[in-house]
């Protein structure tokens, strides 16, 4: 732009704009300086016409300050432009400049902070050697250098929340810390140092990992370390990884911050007390070996927002003559999983007492490692005795279910009557055992999840999963495993998949595994002719995947 293209309008009262190419300075002048006259605000009040003369006098001026206008917001809109590129050019340089200075820092002596950074530690035997002679070195080989790291790291980062971990990375007995009169002994100087920084900051702290046991925190003062009552204001995630489940007498200060804290997610290593446990916020809850259902049952109660509910490695030891359990409604909680060693028939007590109105999906693994299991009697498990009626009471929500039963039978009525009230299923997964006297349960169940063209509109309804869109089938055979039965059994499938693609399309992802017992001693089973065109034939009609495997170790694989 030229110097000359720079100048608008009077010169009489300049304002300075900076043109974006030859940098010179504009004259503009506003529309608020306008050399047009004013109206006459009585002109305004007056009841009598304007004159012609009058009329082409606004005409002319408004004409004028019309031109004007729209040159006012040329530059407005010119000036934005640049104002835009000036910023990104900013934030451009800011960029280069910490990265330089970066760079410099760390061109800077590199070994001098590498020293203060990382002490010199002794040998592996040498510390296993020191920890016979003093049990409580916990925290003692923390050096004033990684104190100070420490504090400097939370001095940098302002007021932004904090994740915290304090983890026992050795350990120590229960009664060892009865032994200890004080947390300095217990940690030494440093680790004592570190700590009660820490702690001093949980009022920003959002994810707290803990699993120090209570003899620790007992030992601690809360005034000493300046932290006030309800000291977790802002913590949303709580993990107690503690291998006890006793809280001593002088760490409820501790205790009382957690109940009042906004905890929405929780974490429980182990299952016991539960006064100290917050309730009205909790809306994801994972427990690691879970032994007393009566606890959990009365705890699960007390949680109306619940939303996911996971239980790992499920115990049963005090349930095989225990009584019906009071049921209870977890209106809100939508996902659920369970994780057990144990055959499935022993939760049945617990599906019992669990009314779920808003589930919507589900994952229950029993029975552990199939491997683990050889040479055990396959147990029959009925799914109408107390499963299927907790499914439906959450018939119409729920999407995803998957059950994988190695060491259980299923019959195929059960099982039919199972998916019978899932009429918006979504995904389903299905992963049980066979014997010579439970047969597999998947032609029953693709006869009746196979549209037909020749029923009439009252049967459709009948189908088993309309809305079915991924399904799996896993099933464990044992030595008696029979070729021919594979095959046939495939060929079921097969029929099924085809018809609903062809019907509506919906099913995109379809799977189908055997596994045999022992070791393998017959040829590997090959995927007959006729099944493998049917399979190649389904990629043309735009499944996205399917997934075939024949026992026998042999992998027959077609990924869409």
């Amino acid at each position: 732009m030229k110097p000359a293209d720079c100048r608008y309008g009077s010169s009489d009262v300049p304002t300075s704009v900076s043109c974006q190419h030859c940098r010179n300075v504009c004259d503009f002048t506003p529309p608020s300086q306008s050399l047009q006259p004013t109206v006459d605000i009585q002109a305004l009040r007056s009841n009598s016409l304007p004159s012609e003369a009058q009329v082409a006098e606004a005409l002319a001026h408004s004409e004028v300050e019309e031109a004007e206008l729209t040159r006012c917001r040329e530059e407005i809109r010119r000036v934005r432009h640049v104002l835009a590129q000036l910023e990104k050019h900013e934030d451009a340089l800011n960029q280069r400049i910490q990265q330089r200075r970066s760079c410099v820092c760390l061109g800077n002596d590199p070994d001098e902070y590498s020293l203060v950074i990382y002490s010199d530690d002794p040998p592996m035997s040498s510390s296993d050697s020191e920890l016979e002679d003093d049990e409580f070195k916990m925290m003692k080989r923390t050096n004033e250098k990684h104190a100070a790291l420490v504090k400097l790291y939370l001095k940098n980062s302002g007021q932004h929340s904090l994740n915290i971990d304090l983890w026992e990375h050795v350990d120590y007995k229960w009664s060892d810390y009865e032994e200890i009169g004080d947390a300095h002994d217990a940690l030494g100087e440093t680790g004592f140092s570190v700590f009660c920084s820490l702690m001093q900051e949980i009022y920003r702290c959002a994810e707290f990992r803990y699993s120090y046991p209570d003899n620790l925190i007992a030992l601690l003062d809360p005034e000493d370390m300046n932290i006030e009552e309800n000291g977790f204001p802002l913590l949303s995630s709580f993990y107690d990884h503690r291998d006890t489940n006793t809280i001593a007498s002088n760490a409820q200060w501790f205790w009382k911050s957690i109940k009042a804290a906004p905890i929405k997610h929780l974490s429980l290593y182990t299952f016991g007390r539960l006064d100290y446990l917050p309730c009205n916020h909790i809306q994801s809850l994972v427990i690691q070996n879970p032994d007393h259902w009566s606890l959990l049952l009365n705890f699960l109660a007390r949680l109306p927002r619940l939303e996911s509910l996971t239980l790992q490695r499920l115990e049963h030891r005090e349930f095989d003559q225990s009584p019906p359990f009071r049921p209870i409604i977890l209106p809100q909680l939508r996902d659920l999983v369970i994780t057990t060693e144990w055959k499935p028939p022993v939760l049945d007590p617990l599906f019992a007492a669990l009314a779920l109105p808003a589930l919507s999906s589900l994952k229950l693994t029993a029975g552990g490692d199939m491997f683990l299991y050889r040479g055990f009697a396959a147990e029959p498990w009925d799914l109408s005795v107390a499963f299927s009626p907790m499914l439906r009471h959450s018939s119409s929500p729920l999407r995803e279910v998957e059950l994988h039963l190695p060491i259980s039978t299923i019959s195929a009525t059960a099982a039919t009557g199972m998916l019978r009230v899932l009429p918006n299923l979504t995904h389903l997964t299905l992963e049980y055992r066979v014997t010579q006297t439970e047969p597999s349960v998947i032609p029953v169940l693709c006869s009746q999840m196979q549209p037909t063209h020749n029923v009439d509109k009252t049967s459709e309804s009948e189908i088993l999963l309309p809305c079915l869109q991924h399904l799996a089938f896993y099933e464990f055979w044992n030595e008696g495993c029979d070729a021919d039965r594979c095959i046939s059994t495939t060929g079921h499938f097969l029929d099924m998949v085809e018809a609903r693609k062809q019907e509506s399309g919906l099913l995109q992802d379809v799977s189908l595994v055997f596994y045999k017992d022992g070791q393998c001693d017959k040829p590997p089973l090959s995927l007959p002719e006729g099944l493998a065109s049917r399979v190649t034939t389904l990629k043309a009609t735009g499944i996205q995947r399917c997934h075939i495997r024949l026992p026998t170790y042999l992998w027959v694989e077609v990924e869409i």
